[in-house]
């Protein structure tokens, strides 16, 4: 089985890899990968099936987990589709249908969303990365609840459509949150979950569903 943890920074989901038993953790793309200048095209999403193919290679170990879902640029590019990137919303949903489609890279058997309330989450950044100064943190922890509802509602949607696949949890302790991966039971692959109908399903969501400010939070409409 291979596992995706995602949610917020500081949500416990590193944390949470490390502390679970027989763990093979592969990190997120910045800290295993040197962003090159200039930056090819498609280099992003190129790493990111490059995390998923060592995935692939680790049998061994009883949990191998990616720290971050190897679709991150999927839902970061809707979420965030009015600021400059390095790939725009089509050309990054065009890469991942090809490496879908020519078997490059597949879906975790399993997510798990950890989710904790804001105020917790920012106090937890306060304490982590208080080199970078309060001023700092509090705008990048703005940048990252800007995404909250709207990935929430993503991955509600891939659960909906694929029970199971995703586990959501309310991160409050590192035994608890083990407790509640190990009891999860993860279904096995059938027709119904192909990788082709997930990656359509999540871009005929994302399509339909166009991120917009509201009262100054974004959430999907």
């Amino acid at each position: 089985m291979i596992y995706a943890f995602e949610g917020q920074p500081c949500a416990g989901k590193s944390t949470t890899a490390q502390f679970l038993t027989d763990a093979y953790v592969i990190p997120e793309v910045p800290k295993l990968f040197h962003r090159p200048d200039p930056e090819p095209a498609d280099w992003y999403c190129d790493r990111h099936v490059a995390r998923w193919e060592m995935a692939m290679r680790r049998g061994s170990n009883r949990f191998v987990i990616l720290d971050g879902d190897p679709f991150q640029p999927l839902w970061y590019s809707w979420v965030f589709s009015d600021a400059e990137t390095a790939a725009s919303t089509d050309e990054i949903r065009a890469f991942y249908t090809r490496a879908v489609h020519s078997g490059r890279i597949r879906f975790p058997d399993c997510y798990v969303h950890f989710h904790a309330d804001g105020e917790t989450l920012l106090q937890r950044r306060l304490v982590r990365d208080a080199a970078e100064g309060e001023a700092t943190i509090t705008m990048k922890f703005h940048k990252w609840q800007r995404m909250s509802v709207p990935v929430q509602r993503y991955f509600e949607h891939l659960s909906a459509q694929f029970p199971d696949r995703v586990l959501f949890i309310e991160s409050e302790t590192l035994t608890g949150n083990q407790a509640q991966i190990e009891q999860h039971v993860v279904p096995t692959r059938s027709v119904k979950d192909s990788d082709d109908a997930m990656l359509e399903c999540l871009i005929d969501f994302m399509a339909s569903n166009p991120v917009s400010q509201v009262d100054g939070q974004t959430v999907a409409s």
